[in-house]
């Protein structure tokens, strides 16, 4: 790619907030994120794209994470869209709730590798999507999946992938060696619902107003805490399930 853009005497631009493609008069292509340059995971440097047509809208996450979700809530972008490109394969560290609350989609579409080594998508995101009454569909289930908008709705040439209507409790013991429920029931989404609080370095959740949290703070909730491995803090007791 790179010697065929030197080969057309072509101009590289850096993907970040804020660009816009110029497209027909009714498609309108802008550019979310990334809105910084340093990141300790490359993944939050990923292109994240809203892409509207008409009345319909889509949101193409790339390998976003959280640190990226957290910073588009702040801007006060309008998330909204009726699709959902997942973050990062359906990886827990992507796909916060707040973040899906924002984008509010009818439709979600998780690009991932059939059997992959990494466990993608996991049943915490699954999860999520599911007790939000969001539609699934799954490349390594569905293989190419192709939505098509008219301006008004939006259609697709595969079925979605049958909700569960349970899911099964999984115990997680964190550092700390407190248990914790990763996944619930699908008819409980209180795990989901309680908010706590990171640093952008450390490895442990807080309650709000926590003297750790001084320097940074971002919102994520219960269940993704627990799931990406954090610990409660001993200082603020945060909830633990």
């Amino acid at each position: 790619m790179a010697d065929t853009i030197k080969n057309k005497n072509l101009k590289i631009k850096t993907a970040a907030a804020g660009i816009k493609i110029e497209m027909d008069v009714q498609v309108k292509i802008e550019m979310l994120a990334p809105n910084g340059s340093q990141y300790d995971d490359l993944n939050d440097h990923s292109a994240v794209i809203k892409l509207t047509f008409g009345k319909t809208s889509f949101m193409l996450d790339g390998d976003a994470e959280t640190i990226s979700e957290s910073e588009m809530l702040a801007k006060g972008y309008n998330l909204k869209a009726d699709v959902l490109k997942i973050g990062h394969h359906g990886s827990n560290s992507s796909t916060s709730s707040e973040f899906l609350k924002a984008v509010s989609p009818s439709y979600a579409i998780i690009s991932v590798g059939k059997d992959n080594d990494y466990g993608h998508p996991t049943q915490a995101t699954l999860t999520k999507l599911e007790q939000a009454n969001i539609s699934i569909f799954r490349t390594d289930e569905n293989g190419t999946i192709i939505a098509t908008s008219d301006g008004t709705k939006i259609t697709f040439d595969k079925k979605p992938t049958e909700n569960n209507n349970q899911v099964a409790v999984n115990s997680t013991t964190t550092a700390d060696g407190v248990n914790a429920n990763v996944t619930t029931n699908l008819g409980n989404n209180e795990n989901i619902e309680v908010t706590v609080y990171i640093t952008n370095s450390g490895k442990k959740y807080h309650k709000d107003g926590c003297s750790f949290l001084s320097k940074s703070k971002i919102a994520i909730s219960l269940i993704d805490a627990i799931s990406k491995k954090y610990t409660p803090c001993k200082v603020c007791n945060p909830p633990t399930n």
